[in-house]
């Protein structure tokens, strides 16, 4: 369900870039550790996916579009319930708003056109892209995709463990706004310790726009 998702969250081109990754370091771990299907590689299918299908706004607008939520919220609530939602985008949160704003049923119609406009998403005219947020999630889904590469063309038996340790540090990734950036730090951090024990794995912590090869 991975790549379907991640087709909807972005387009085709963005999946194959995910099955692209799974599949080279699933390969990797079948060829030179005779796993199949083994940690390594669904640690990077699990956590891959999860820093490609960052809920931001976009995501967020097309998630409660969605016809999953209308159904369910009709079970719960009844037929034409009316719902409110509570929102504090980190755009408005960086320009200083300290508090959610709740808006009425008028909002589906707006996440119904910023869903639509999910091309927009990394590009020049991404009007939520340039948050500090927005960015470090970019750099860090960037870095450990070519982390992942580099650890799958050193993988061996010895490196194994330590390298499926690596691939799940991003589980540890979680929550929103300042307690996500904390939350990123960390993972830079724990990273860096990790690289103690030998391997540039820091290299993997490429600016903004490197390609992943």
């Amino acid at each position: 369900m991975k790549i379907p998702h991640l087709i909807s969250y972005q387009d085709a081109s963005y999946a194959r870039r995910y099955a692209e990754t799974v599949a080279r370091c699933r390969a990797a771990e079948e060829a030179r550790c005779d796993l199949s299907d083994g940690p390594f590689g669904r640690a990077v299918a699990l956590q891959l996916h999860r820093l490609m299908a960052c809920k931001d706004e976009y995501e967020v607008a097309r998630l409660h579009r969605s016809p999953a939520l209308q159904a369910e919220i009709e079970e719960c609530f009844g037929t034409g319930a009316r719902v409110r939602y509570h929102l504090h985008p980190p755009l408005l949160r960086q320009m200083g708003l300290g508090h959610k704003l709740a808006v009425g049923p008028g909002a589906g119609v707006a996440f119904g056109v910023l869903a639509s406009l999910r091309g927009l998403r990394e590009s020049r005219l991404d009007p939520f892209g340039h948050t500090e947020l927005r960015r470090a999630e970019r750099e860090l889904r960037d870095g450990y995709e070519l982390l992942v590469r580099r650890l799958s063309d050193s993988l061996d038996e010895q490196s194994h463990g330590r390298f499926v340790k690596i691939a799940q540090l991003p589980e540890e990734v979680r929550g929103y706004g300042p307690v996500k950036k904390a939350a990123i730090s960390r993972f830079w951090s724990r990273l860096e310790d990790l690289d103690a024990g030998g391997g540039p794995l820091l290299g993997a912590r490429c600016r903004e726009g490197s390609p992943a090869g």
